[in-house]
């Protein structure tokens, strides 16, 4: 599904919701709930808890469903309601600020079998060590970009940052990692 279709899905969704249609409800729950709790995740370090903050904001969706704007998109909606309520979980149980460290999850798409191929299995190891590298800002603009698919626009909306600055963080992370990785290309 290309991206135009994506919004016309999305808008789609909005409107039937907004109308309490449970199906698309579902239908929106299905193709958001594990990428949204792979994400939380990132911040809180516990996929239960990560589970949790994605149940409780669908539940405000479905409560407040005759409030749901159209004009924008759910997709970065979601993403931003996440982290805010992730990073409210993490100051009210860790006082101390950690930095983000790649999480394991089970909603991790499986990763090749390394038998099967090593060299693949090492890449992704060096990945994660670069990109545990990055300053929080840069890592999360570009897991929101090619972990979870946003747009740059949606990344923006979502971060409160303009599109500008989220084309000078991808830049300066696809530089970063074609630095680093380069015995890997």
């Amino acid at each position: 599904m290309d991206r135009l279709e994506q919004s016309n899905q999305e808008r789609q969704w909005v409107h039937a919701i907004r109308h309490g249609d449970v199906g698309s409800f579902e239908e929106l729950f299905s193709a958001c709930y594990a990428p949204l709790c792979s994400f939380a995740a990132r911040y809180v370090h516990d996929g239960f808890v990560a589970e949790e903050i994605v149940q409780g904001l669908f539940c405000k969706i479905w409560e407040r469903r005759e409030r749901l704007d159209d004009s924008g998109s759910i997709r970065a909606y979601l993403y931003r309601a996440v982290r805010n309520e992730a990073l409210k979980h993490r100051q009210r149980v860790e006082p101390r600020r950690q930095s983000l460290e790649p999480v394991t999850s089970h909603y991790a798409d499986p990763s090749p079998d390394p038998e099967d191929d090593l060299s693949c299995l090492e890449f992704e190891k060096a990945l994660e060590r670069v990109l545990a590298e990055l300053p929080e800002r840069r890592r999360t603009v570009f897991d929101l970009s090619r972990t979870h698919g946003l747009t740059y626009r949606e990344i923006a909306e979502m971060l409160g940052i303009s599109i500008k600055t989220v084309e000078t963080q991808m830049s300066r992370t696809l530089r970063h990692l074609e630095r680093r990785l380069a015995d890997f290309l």
